[in-house]
């Protein structure tokens, strides 16, 4: 079966621009099998977006196999610099493996205070 993953939004992300003249953060998600090299998913970036609306995918995962784990990540995309961390979030492979996913998932180490989600769809 072939795995596809859709990274639908995310909310509530830290502005990671902080500077006065910075604007907001710049954000997008990447996706890949937890643990495993290669088949990679990139969105592209929302310019000035603390809640981003990406509508990207379905895309197909290479490599999965039953028992694998999906792992997001949102960073701030930031030209010149390093891309700052916005936080991540892992969905395990016992949540879509049967009926395939459909939801919210809290961003973790996403900043003090900060009460960030990511959306995803996963089917099989």
């Amino acid at each position: 079966a072939t795995l596809q993953v859709s990274i639908l939004s995310a909310s509530g992300l830290r502005n990671a621009d902080y500077l006065p003249w910075g604007g907001k953060s710049d954000p997008y998600c990447v996706c890949k099998i937890a643990g495993k090299k290669g088949s990679v998913i990139q969105t592209h970036t929302v310019k000035d977006c603390l809640n981003p609306i990406w509508q990207h995918g379905p895309t197909p995962v290479d490599g999965f196999e039953i028992g694998d784990a999906l792992e997001f990540e949102v960073w701030d995309g930031d030209e010149g610099k390093k891309d700052d961390f916005l936080g991540r979030a892992v969905l395990e492979g016992s949540r879509f493996i049967l009926n395939g996913f459909e939801g919210s998932l809290t961003l973790v180490d996403a900043g003090r205070g900060i009460r960030a989600a990511l959306t995803v769809k996963v089917t099989l």
